[in-house]
């Protein structure tokens, strides 16, 4: 029976959205609790709190000196440093505004795909449930984790629906899906937003009304503009990417789907196991805890299957295809296709596909069934009664096997199966729900029919797993640990701390208390907890890196306790090193970030990382260069100098030098090419030295040295991102021409 279109309005399902997630997550949304589970704690949190530091600290956060030793941040893309909302944690406080960040983009993307698919269907009904499955399904609660995912997510149905007007309608329309585009761009999740593109394109295309060269000229602009306005970021990111660890051979299939994975579909703790923080995972595939869209989504999916919708599953199934990785042919042999493929990790990233499209799938059902005649709707009905038949059988079966050959003795086999038994309880009231509500007359029992169907939804969503979400106390986010971890803090500019541990012996060391779990993690200063205190070290976790870096920090971490270490992390600057899990000791010969006096030695490149790590390194007698640099760098002896005053500060290092002769300024800061250097207001060349850091030569006498980063690349985005705003009023103005 059809609903008053004033029943379904986008205001009153925003409300009822925020009412769901305020009973889902009341914690976090009350003040109460923040997020700290996994990435969040270690990645984007640290990451939004030196972003907020930095910026009231008057500066752009261009460079972090602190990981590393030092690496660019704007340039990481995911930092999300121009992205409009980010206002939102730089403004508010600490550390509520971070998850609060996470959790209104989580709403506002539900909105979005309410609005999207009421405006395309016509029913209220259908957009209500489309929203409700696009927010509570497993891979949506677990991007959560990571702010900038979760901000890209949230724009997918509104970036959809704009893309759409434009190419139907233009004018107006261009200009907004332009700037939705740039919006989405800045969050910086490649895979979400190239994966938008293709619903763009497959909504744009199937619904196809004036000439396709219209089509091309608008979708163009749209892709233009957006690709100006957000240059500021764009440009510096694939800088960045170019001098990288990341190339076509990068990614693999490590945390593909495993072979049974498509079962989790319909049973979602089936063959999961679980993990020490009560969260379950799949074996061999972290990067997600659950990518569940919904029985109840998967149901109405299916029924749906055919010519009209068989673009949109041609999707869900090559995502779900792609996401196996070498276990499916179709990756490895996409991959030789298209080798920048490679530039991506964790083929499982693909069930971005299906968990967008099913719930988009589930829309379209509802709306067809309610605008069905009679003979339909008797159609309809026959079809959701195999589906839901094959499903409940898919479910038993599960089930029972779980019980006789549990995958994993470490979790009870009661977990499993309750998973199996509560999905088919949610099929079959979904099925009675539905057919109970074709054969209502009363209005208002419809609607609460209707209802229940909407909290049907969100319900099997909602408890298809255990939290996937810890939270902690506030306090504990905020906290200042420098005097729990150091007798003396390291400090900027004159040491820096390093960890013995690798992540994986922290990561075998949780506990299953979540509170002294990320406890551990802050005073061993894991991944970029280091952030949170402002503390120097030399290692981070982030999605790019300097290669040669890496190579030195891996050769450091192939033998951490071997004496053969121990110059070059004199030469690092490590003034504290762990003395056992997470204790710290003071450790003697930490130089300075710069020294003086060295004298040349120059080395093949071969050769240079193994001599570092050898006897014969003496980083405060020697500094080590490529042979290629022998005919350019003429200070061949030392010769003595000294630092009379250093100021440093994140993006610009001074030195005042005083030397007898011409002589080295060697600094343990990474080597990249945006740093530039003047000795007493004159340009200068920053060399390669010690196999990944910087050493300019300084003329005998008193002199000035100027270490400042000037990221050419960044100047060049905010050129091209004021010349997209320019084109954008144009465009505004003569919108009534597109």
């Amino acid at each position: 029976m059809d609903q008053k279109p004033e029943t379904w309005t986008l205001g009153r399902f925003a409300l009822l959205l925020a009412t769901l997630m305020t009973v889902s997550f009341p914690d976090p949304i009350l003040f109460a609790k923040s997020f700290v589970f996994r990435d969040f704690g270690v990645f984007g949190y640290p990451l939004a709190v030196y972003h907020r530091q930095s910026i009231w600290g008057g500066e752009l956060p261009l460079w972090n000196p602190y990981s590393c030793c030092g690496l660019p941040f704007l340039a990481q893309w995911n930092t999300m440093v121009f992205y409009p909302f980010s206002a939102i944690y730089l403004i508010f406080p600490l550390p509520w505004s971070v998850t609060f960040f996470c959790l209104i983009h989580l709403w506002w993307g539900g909105v979005g795909a309410c609005h999207f698919i009421k405006q395309l269907t016509g029913s209220g009904l259908a957009g209500w449930c489309t929203g409700v499955a696009f927010v509570f399904n497993g891979l949506a609660m677990n991007c959560l984790m990571w702010p900038n995912n979760i901000a890209a997510l949230a724009w997918v149905p509104w970036l959809i629906f704009a893309a759409r007007q434009a190419t139907s309608i233009g004018g107006r329309w261009v200009v907004a899906a332009s700037g939705i585009s740039a919006v989405q761009l800045l969050t910086g999740a490649p895979e979400i937003i190239v994966f938008n593109w293709v619903f763009v394109a497959g909504f744009v295309l199937a619904a196809r009304t004036i000439p396709l060269r219209r089509i091309i000229l608008r979708i163009g602009i749209v892709v233009v503009l957006a690709t100006l306005l957000a240059s500021i970021q764009l440009m510096p990111f694939l800088d960045f990417l170019m001098h990288s660890q990341r190339n076509p051979s990068f990614g693999d299939s490590t945390w593909s789907m495993p072979s049974w994975g498509l079962l989790n579909l319909v049973v979602p703790l089936f063959h999961n196991f679980k993990s020490t923080s009560g969260v379950f995972f799949q074996v061999y595939q972290g990067w997600t805890s659950s990518y569940y869209p919904g029985v109840i989504v998967l149901l109405l999916a299916i029924t749906i299957l055919g010519r009209r919708t068989a673009w949109l599953w041609s999707v869900a199934i090559f995502g779900l295809i792609m996401a196996l990785g070498e276990k499916a042919f179709l990756y490895g042999a996409i991959q030789k296709i298209l080798p920048f493929l490679g530039f991506m990790r964790f083929p499982i990233k693909f069930v971005i596909l299906p968990v967008i499209a099913l719930p988009f799938l589930a829309g379209f059902a509802i709306a067809t069934w309610q605008s069905a005649e009679e003979k339909e709707k008797k159609k309809f009905n026959e079809r959701l009664l195999i589906a839901a038949g094959v499903l409940v059988i898919i479910a038993v079966i599960l089930g029972l096997h779980s019980n006789f050959r549990p995958y994993s003795f470490t979790t009870p086999r009661e977990i499993h199966i309750k998973s199996a038994i509560s999905r088919i309880i949610f099929i079959a009231t979904f099925v009675l729900l539905i057919r109970r509500f074709a054969g209502e007359t009363s209005a208002w029992i419809s609607r609460l029919i209707a209802m229940g169907m909407v909290l049907l939804v969100w319900a099997d969503g909602w408890t298809h797993t255990p939290d996937q979400n810890p939270c902690v106390e506030p306090s504990f986010m905020i906290a200042d640990f420098r005097s729990q971890q150091f007798s003396k803090s390291p400090t900027l500019g004159v040491d820096r701390a390093f960890n013995r541990l690798t992540n994986n012996n922290i990561y075998a060391m949780i506990t299953g208390d979540l509170l002294q779990d990320c406890t551990f993690r802050r005073m061993a200063l894991m991944h970029n907890c280091n952030l949170l205190d402002r503390i120097p070290t030399l290692d981070g976790f982030y999605s790019l890196y300097l290669p040669d870096q890496r190579k030195v920090w891996d050769y450091i971490h192939r033998a951490p306790t071997n004496r053969h270490v121990n110059p070059m992390l004199d030469f690092l600057g490590v003034g504290q090193i762990t003395s056992h899990v997470i204790g710290w000791e003071k450790r003697a010969g930490a130089m300075p970030i710069a020294t003086v006096g060295q004298r040349a030695a120059f080395i093949p490149d071969r050769d240079i990382l193994p001599f570092l790590f050898s006897t014969n390194f003496h980083p405060k007698e020697v500094a080590v260069f490529s042979d290629a640099d022998k005919s350019r760098i003429k200070v061949h002896t030392n010769s003595f100098g000294r630092i009379l005053h250093s100021t440093i500060k994140a993006q610009k290092l001074v030195f005042d030098v005083e030397s007898a002769g011409p002589t080295l300024l060697v600094c343990s800061q990474t080597f990249y090419h945006a740093w530039k250097a003047e000795i007493n207001g004159e340009p200068t060349r920053i060399f390669k030295a010690n196999g990944a850091f910087q050493a300019v030569e300084v003329p005998a006498g008193r002199n000035q040295v100027v270490f400042i980063y000037r990221d050419r690349m960044f100047w060049a985005g905010c050129f091209l991102s004021s010349a997209g705003l320019a084109a954008l009023a144009v465009l505004w103005l003569n919108r009534n021409r597109f």
